[in-house]
């Protein structure tokens, strides 16, 4: 996604065993942060996809250009795939930002 020049990657995953939510931002430049305050998860209300799972996601977009520095509140809905445990690790928050949520918990 690109929101007024800052770009990201966002996945995000259910886990089958417990129902846990990851979503995984990756920032495509390092002048972009993402600053996560939420998630939900929902369904898909249009026809094209109708009823086809789905997590929202708010949070805040910092982007720090040499001209300016803007930050915008953002919320995305990104569709999900349950699966047996998650792609990306916690121990691999380095290079990604990793949120999780389960029974109303944020990790």
């Amino acid at each position: 996604m690109s929101v007024g020049g800052a770009k990201l990657k966002m996945i995000a995953e259910k886990r089958q065993s417990d129902g846990t939510l990851q979503v995984v931002v990756i920032p495509e430049s390092s002048n972009v942060e993402f600053h996560y305050v939420d998630m939900m998860e929902c369904e898909m209300g249009a026809k094209w996809k109708q009823s086809e799972p789905m997590v929202k996601v708010y949070g805040e977009i910092m982007f720090n250009d040499k001209n300016r520095k803007s930050t915008k509140s953002y919320v995305t809905s990104i569709f999900f795939k349950t699966v047996p445990d998650f792609s990306f690790k916690k121990d691999n928050e380095k290079k990604f930002l990793i949120f999780q949520k389960n029974h109303d918990k944020a990790e």
